[in-house]
């Protein structure tokens, strides 16, 4: 077994960043019309019940409700060998679609409640058949899903308050060859569950500007699952501890006039956390629980700074735009490998909403402009273009 196997499976390829976006593998895909504005503003825009998720102290600005949102994700890339150029020249094709569902129920002027479905880290890689790379990677699957519930209280007229319960559950899969043996294939799978909270404030300084914070903690890991090896038959458990990183989020808005909101946000991450990952397997010849080495990441802290804008057309129609700017926890190319080739990158997002009776239509669109970058790595050197876009739609009802 390759020392870096497990631990590939459970940080994963970074190739989706669905916040796709932060960088590492953390996603914010919640929402149609805050993709549609770059992640600015995120949940105190009040235009639906994604504040569950982003920011529990806002779902005060909407009353009964309920939403579903899908995001697609098509991600494309080619890895070359810096080695033996032209050699195995890997193809990585990605298509996923992540999905989110809210609800909400305002029993007074002062106390919600809430209840969310969404995947706040997450991705999904295919590298297509062999390439000179298959040993450190084919396929990755990481779904971390968080089951929230989320109460608000409006404390003052221009101050709210909000708290979330959420049980955290973690699948995740890995597919390589061995580097010791390129015609064994390694499948890997693991689960963990924990529960964590997560808390925010808004603040209201008139009818048109207001300012929310929200902070989630870390959620520790402890994830135990199968390794399999074929065609030798070789199997056993394997298991290791996984500390998602804790962050905090900052948002604003502001409405300039009857046509036209600005609004901003900052994100950061505190994924210096993955500095060293040890993995214990039974998938030897001995069967014995033993450890595989620890992994050196080096991880760093990280920022999203995101910059948005609402233009409401009418009653119906609201277009909107907006600018990001995430920053890559991978610090140096020595720690960039084919399963995390993650990098910084510029998002770009326009979206627009269409409201008609009781409902409302949101749809986005994002195109990722990411570093291209080499990798050095102890069996192969590599360089790694990318092209990531994205299509999310939302329907939303008020009771």
């Amino acid at each position: 077994m390759k020392k870096t196997s497990l631990y590939a499976l459970l940080l994963g390829a970074a190739l989706i960043p669905a916040d796709a976006y932060a960088g590492g593998f953390q996603l914010s895909e919640y929402s149609a019309s805050t993709i549609g504005r770059a992640f600015a503003g995120t949940g105190v825009a009040g235009d639906d019940y994604s504040a569950v998720a982003y920011n529990p102290a806002a779902m005060t600005l909407k009353n009964t409700g309920m939403q579903a949102v899908a995001t697609y994700f098509k991600l494309r890339g080619h890895a070359y060998n810096l080695d033996e150029p032209g050699k195995d020249e890997g193809l990585l094709s990605t298509k996923v679609t992540v999905p989110a569902f809210f609800a909400q129920y305002k029993i007074n002027d002062q106390w919600h409640i809430g209840a969310g479905v969404y995947v706040p880290f997450g991705l999904g890689t295919n590298w297509k058949g062999r390439w000179f790379g298959d040993t450190e990677a084919t396929d990755s699957i990481i779904e971390d899903v968080n089951y929230n519930l989320s109460v608000a209280y409006k404390a003052t007229d221009k101050l709210s308050l909000g708290v979330s319960v959420i049980a955290d559950a973690m699948h995740a899969e890995l597919t390589n060859y061995s580097a010791r043996n390129p015609a064994l294939y390694s499948m890997m799978e693991a689960d963990s569950f924990n529960v964590i909270w997560q808390a925010g404030l808004m603040y209201e300084f008139n009818k048109n500007t207001r300012f929310g914070l929200s902070y989630r903690p870390k959620s520790a890991q402890d994830l135990h699952g199968d390794h399999d090896i074929s065609p030798v038959g070789m199997n056993g458990r394997v298991h290791t501890r996984l500390t998602l990183p804790e962050y905090a989020n900052a948002s604003i808005y502001h409405k300039l006039n009857d046509s036209v909101a600005l609004m901003a946000g900052a994100r950061w991450t505190r994924w210096s956390r993955f500095k060293t990952l040890d993995i214990w397997s039974t998938a030897n010849q001995t069967g014995a629980d033993a450890s595989t080495g620890a992994v050196d990441e080096g991880w760093k802290d990280v920022w999203m700074l995101s910059l948005g804008a609402d233009w409401y057309v009418n009653d119906r129609w609201t277009l909107r735009g907006g600018i990001a700017w995430d920053e890559s926890p991978v610090k140096d190319s020595n720690h960039r490998t084919a399963r995390i080739p993650d990098s910084s990158r510029v998002i770009l997002s326009v979206g627009a909403s269409y409201k008609t009776g009781n409902w409302t239509w949101d749809a986005a669109y994002s195109h990722l402009i990411m570093q291209k970058h080499d990798g050095y790595r102890q069996n192969f050197d590599f360089r790694r273009e990318l092209n990531t876009d994205m299509i999310s739609l939302g329907v939303q009802y008020n009771f």
